[in-house]
């Protein structure tokens, strides 16, 4: 048994039993790929900036602060104990994500700056913005210099790009203009009004540009070296939470801090005037009014910015870049072709869109009857009709597919070359859907013998890691029968009933929100996980490590709790998730003991 267990270990993954806090294991985000995050909490939060104990209610959450607590994580199916205050940096790069659009939005531009594509990727564990690791190296320090010369060179150069950054209302003495223009692109570059002495600098830079810019009529060279330095300030690559003052251990971020991080958190960018002018008027202030802020968070979310991040949290959480990483053998599937993995990744960027735009949450996340396909995706699907390189949306009513896990995409990305690849299929459901911890075995392994004539491919795997065998703890009872669910469909993702000539089993039983359950294939499986509470505790777990910029540790655990059987429930669409968790406590303030 000893030996079977090291030759076909390749195959084991370790399993603790406990809610995720370190990511998804084994995968590095790169600029904002696809890595998962941390979860878990275990005891309160409050929906209430500046507050620490009370009722308040936001968007149909009553979040109660005080000491509840529980002893495990991602609703109950782990066994681990109360996560630790994750400690955060209270000042936060910019992701390369955050500064593209932060940059086309400063400076006003048509479309996304294209320097971004050439900056040092970040190594992630978790979401691209998990603060505690964007770090600057001197290799980012010079693409941000590189960039920021081109841009205002552009800018420049552009009298239309120059009118707009000027106000209407400028005047046109040439330091008051200057004054003007540093004041209203600072505090939009910023996040924050400037101080006396850094529009005095400023200005100091506008005096010099003759002298630093020969070639150019004095005002013009003046924007030029001003706009060089708005986009190197660490003021503009950094969000801050500098407050001192705390309460209970907490610290309420003031209002332009929560303008900036609320912007970031749900579009990407940088404050619009709309929220800027609430900020100034005292609206996100601690202790003020707290439908001033469910207002603005409704605004922002309304725009295409806020549907362009929640794809970008999609992406990562689910993997969809990793999509282009599938191959296959064209001969043995010639549906396949080169742009397969384009037409998978399109089609599941179309239908997370088309959730957000319905209103749709978790429940038709996994459960959707509805795709987008092409000519690639057609064979695939086994749908009739004519299909081209335009996408259609196709009700697959009555088609064995159900929800984003039955998406050819997700199903050729954890296949082998010509077999599925249910030991993975099963890791990235507990992980990613449960938030359950699992890890890599910690050994080097030979490869795999060949599959035995006759047989299965869910016998072959079960033979090496089922019950009986040295991966019966984990695998047997938390990863195999996850994967095993997947079992119809093949290495591109079509629907099968047989395997080598038998009859295919994707039946199973699990552990789920503390009980057995039992599914007869995935279709069944992704009606339970749609109603588990484990599984609506870690998607809104993975939003809040995402717009937090941090792990969740145990301050989080009541409005996640709470969250989790409202959107169980009532089947709250991502925006009002979202919502809820930018009133949080655990959003609007950071703990007393963070450090720099």
């Amino acid at each position: 048994m000893i030996r079977t267990c090291l030759l076909f270990g390749v195959l084991l993954v370790g399993c603790t039993g406990q809610a995720n806090d370190s990511g998804y294991a084994g995968q590095a985000a790169s600029g904002g790929p696809d890595s998962g995050s941390g979860a878990a909490g275990t005891t309160t939060d409050t929906a209430a900036s500046g507050n620490s104990s009370g009722t308040t209610t936001a968007a149909g959450v009553t979040t109660t602060g005080g000491a509840s607590t529980q002893t495990s994580g991602a609703g109950g199916t782990g066994s681990g104990s109360p996560t630790e205050a994750v400690e955060v940096p209270r000042v936060a790069r910019l992701t390369h994500f955050q500064w593209a659009n932060s940059v086309q939005d400063l400076l006003r531009l048509d479309e996304r700056p294209t320097e971004v594509a050439d900056f040092t990727p970040d190594a992630i564990v978790g979401f691209d913005t998990n603060r505690s690791q964007l770090r600057m190296s001197g290799t980012l320090r010079e693409d941000y210099e590189r960039a920021a010369e081109a841009l205002a060179l552009r800018v420049v150069d552009d009298p239309e790009a120059v009118a707009r950054l000027i106000p209407a209302d400028a005047p046109t003495d040439p330091t008051a203009r200057a004054q003007v223009f540093i004041e209203s692109f600072g505090l939009r570059a910023y996040r924050r009004p400037l101080t006396s002495t850094e529009v005095s600098q400023y200005l100091t830079l506008f005096e010099q540009a003759a002298e630093l810019v020969p070639d150019r009529e004095a005002f013009a060279g003046g924007m030029l070296l001003a706009i060089r330095l708005f986009l190197q300030s660490p003021f503009f690559l950094y969000r801050t939470e500098l407050g001192q003052e705390a309460s209970e251990g907490r610290i309420a971020l003031s209002g332009y801090e929560v303008a900036s991080k609320l912007a970031l958190a749900v579009t990407g960018s940088i404050p619009d005037e709309a929220l800027l002018d609430a900020a100034a008027a005292g609206s996100l202030d601690p202790g003020s009014n707290q439908a001033a802020l469910d207002s603005e968070a409704q605004r922002l979310l309304a725009t295409p910015r806020a549907k362009a991040s929640a794809l970008h949290l999609h992406t990562q959480a689910l993997a969809l870049s990793r999509y282009a990483l599938i191959q296959k053998n064209s001969e043995k599937y010639p549906e396949f072709t080169t742009t397969t993995p384009a037409s998978m990744r399109t089609s599941a960027e179309l239908f997370l869109d088309a959730l957000y735009d319905a209103g749709g949450g978790l429940k038709s996340l996994l459960t959707s009857n509805e795709a987008f396909v092409d000519a690639n995706l057609a064979p695939i699907y086994g749908v009739s009709g004519s299909f081209g390189s335009e996408f259609q949306r196709v009700d697959l009513t009555g088609l064995p597919r159900r929800g984003l896990l039955t998406q050819p995409g997700f199903l050729a990305l954890f296949a082998g070359e010509n077999q599925p690849d249910p030991i993975h299929r099963g890791v990235f459901v507990n992980q990613q859907v449960l938030c359950l911890d699992i890890e890599p075995p910690g050994v080097v392994l030979p490869e795999l013998p060949a599959v035995v004539p006759d047989q299965t491919n869910r016998q072959y795997i079960d033979s090496l890691t089922g019950r009986g065998t040295c991966g019966q703890t984990c695998h047997a009872t938390r990863i195999n029968p996850l994967g095993f669910a997947f079992e119809n469909y093949d290495p591109i993702g079509r629907y099968r009933t047989t395997d080598n000539g038998m009859t295919v089993d994707a039946s199973g039983t699990y552990e789920l929100d503390g009980a057995d359950v039992m599914f007869s294939d995935a279709m069944q499986l992704a009606d339970l996980l749609a109603n588990s509470a484990d599984a609506h505790r870690c998607y809104a777990t993975h939003w809040l490590a995402y717009l937090n910029g941090s792990e969740v540790d145990s301050s989080a655990d009541g409005v996640l709790d709470n969250l989790a059987t409202l959107s169980n429930s009532e089947d709250i669409s991502v925006q009002d998730l979202i919502r809820n968790l930018v009133q949080s406590n655990s959003f609007l303030t950071r703990s007393a003991v963070q450090d720099l």
